[in-house]
């Protein structure tokens, strides 16, 4: 880099051999970015209003045509995920959040102002070191959430799953899709994608409890709300030090794998019936 007069500052001089006082020119300091930079988005709180209102208006949807499928007789009321009504509902419900997450966010600033970028691969790497701690934590939590509540802890989402009924390996292929896959991809790009960088601007704190916050209240099942909770500060680290949804991604595979699994073996010993 050339000098210019423009890069003279007064303070700065240095004497010459005849005693003179010379200007010494400043080198501008190049400060190496954070990993998070953030990035100039286009959409604003409303455009994620406008992706959770569309969820909810597939939602509202969705519980109308089963209630009146289960009226007229079409459909189970207690069936689960794997039932073809219910893993349907479900894939459509991702595939309406992904196609919101497009029309107001990434056609305006692209998929790499949400996040969907190269992170550095030792942060890759860390996600599988992370794993064991996250689901030491897990245990934790779901040790202290029973004490609290004076009886062991059942997570409504076994149910929710399952309808009670234990999966035979086509549906737990499926299902493994739809939540270890399609749901992660979803929730990244939207929580840690769209929203994360708008709750940026106040400081890496609030961005990271306020979207583990709004991830773990708007799944609307209380009882797991700290697990929701701890993921989401764990994911939104990831989001701050990589400048990436990708680590997180990859986790919340790994931990929703993980989870499934667990559910899949829980019910094939006889529980959840």
């Amino acid at each position: 880099m050339g000098y210019t007069t423009d890069s003279l500052r007064n303070d700065e001089i240095e004497q010459g051999k005849d005693g003179q006082a010379l200007a010494k020119p400043s080198v501008k300091q190049e400060h190496s970015p954070s990993r998070f930079s953030l990035p100039d988005v286009a959409w604003t709180w409303r455009d994620v209003g406008k992706v959770f209102l569309m969820v909810v208006l597939a939602v509202v949807a969705i519980r109308f045509i089963r209630l009146l499928g289960v009226r007229v007789g079409w459909l189970d009321g207690e069936a689960g995920i794997a039932s073809p009504f219910m893993y349907g509902a479900i894939a459509a419900l991702y595939g309406v959040m992904l196609l919101g997450i497009y029309l107001f966010a990434a056609r305006r600033s692209g998929w790499a102002a949400l996040g969907l970028r190269s992170p550095p691969w030792w942060m890759l790497a860390g996600t599988f070191v992370i794993l064991p701690a996250v689901l030491l934590g897990f245990v934790g939590i779901v040790a202290i959430i029973g004490a609290v509540l004076g009886q062991p802890f059942e997570n409504p989402q076994v149910e929710l799953m399952s309808g009670g009924q234990a999966f035979d390996t086509p549906s737990l292929v499926w299902i493994l899709v739809l939540i270890a896959v399609l749901a992660p991809i979803a929730e990244e790009f939207f929580f840690r994608g769209m929203i994360y960088p708008l709750l940026r601007r106040w400081g890496s704190g609030v961005a990271i409890l306020g979207s583990a916050t709004i991830f773990a209240v708007v799944h609307f099942i209380p009882i797991i709300f700290p697990l929701l909770f701890f993921v989401g500060i764990i994911l939104g680290l990831l989001r701050e030090k990589s400048g990436s949804i990708t680590p997180g991604l990859v986790l919340h595979i790994m931990q929703n794998s993980i989870a499934v699994m667990a559910i899949s073996e829980y019910l094939s010993q006889g529980g959840g019936g």
